[in-house]
């Protein structure tokens, strides 16, 4: 059904996230509280500030990525 073989999908399954996903994972959930804290007005450059404030240095070009990746996105005037 998958296209995978049976013991692909269960090793998949039973891995341990890499430290990148980890921190991902981490950031994503950081940068949507960041968003809706100040409900949707900050765009990556301001979210990438308030990270570094936090302590968590991110450049604004992965902040953007994290956001595309949620489908998250402040308006435009």
């Amino acid at each position: 059904m998958l296209g995978v073989s049976r013991s692909a999908y269960y090793a998949w399954r039973e891995r341990i996230p890499s430290g990148r996903e980890s921190r991902d994972t981490r950031l994503a959930q950081q940068i949507q509280a960041i968003l809706w804290n100040h409900r949707r007005r900050y765009g990556a450059r301001r979210i990438a500030e308030e990270l570094a404030d936090q302590g968590e240095i991110c450049s604004p070009r992965k902040v953007a990525q994290l956001l595309s990746l949620q489908g998250l996105r402040a308006p435009t005037p």
